[in-house]
């Protein structure tokens, strides 16, 4: 898919407007998926596999996906201001510094260095794990010590109880059932531990989300766990 990107940059002038991650909002793959066809209609949301920032080359060749447009060949993804760069990573630190993205107040020069560094340590990295790279003199979160809580914390309630009131009318008998038990328990702050199983596509996740946003738009703190990689991706959160 990505020579195909390559290709169509090539081929299409609009076409190179676009990242890859946002090529698919306007362009479609083929039935084969060796080439790229411009959308007619509907629309779609861009995605590339995960790349773990330990697996290096990888995870820069990821990073540069998201920022970079119109390339026509690996030679052009690694040329940055005319310079043609070895590697991804090489590639991804002189696009961090491109001149033209330039903030001259300080302050906001930090901001984009702690964001970076809050995805960073999500993974269990940091910036300071890649000598030349820039630090932020401060973290997003502020005074705070504790990432989670202040990601809680930040939670934006109104849209939280938008999202609950397009959940909680779905719900059925049985999802309103366990619902309003854990909601009587959360509220009346007695506590309790409780197991909901079924099979797949039962409406567990759809369950445990309605309840999320409900307590979220209470402004309540919630961390939403799981053991295995596919249900992460369905719970909100980090």
């Amino acid at each position: 898919m990505l020579n195909a990107w390559f290709e169509a940059n090539a081929i299409y002038l609009e076409a190179m407007s676009l990242t890859y991650v946002e090529f698919p909002t306007q362009w479609v793959l083929s039935d084969n998926r060796e080439i790229w066809i411009m959308r007619k209609r509907g629309k779609s949301i861009g995605s590339l596999y995960y790349a773990h920032p330990t697996s290096r080359e990888h995870y820069y060749l990821r990073m540069l996906l998201h920022v970079v447009c119109g390339c026509r060949s690996f030679a052009e993804l690694h040329t940055i201001d005319g310079v043609l760069y070895d590697t991804n990573k090489a590639a991804f630190v002189r696009e961090l510094h491109d001149p033209s993205a330039h903030i001259p107040n300080t302050e906001f020069q930090g901001w984009p260095l702690s964001e970076i560094e809050l995805i960073l340590n999500k993974n269990g990295k940091s910036l300071k794990d890649d000598p030349g790279m820039p630090i932020s003199p401060t973290t997003s979160y502020g005074a705070f010590t504790n990432r989670l809580l202040w990601e809680e914390l930040n939670c934006d309630p109104y849209a939280m109880t938008s999202q609950f009131h397009i959940l909680y009318p779905q719900l059925n008998a049985e999802q309103m059932f366990i619902y309003e038990k854990i909601m009587q328990t959360c509220n009346s702050d007695s506590g309790g531990l409780y197991f909901v199983y079924g099979s797949g596509r039962t409406g567990k996740t759809f369950l445990w989300n309605t309840i999320i946003s409900r307590l979220r738009a209470d402004q309540k703190i919630i961390l939403a766990v799981a053991i295995s990689g596919i249900a992460v991706l369905l719970l909100p959160g980090d």
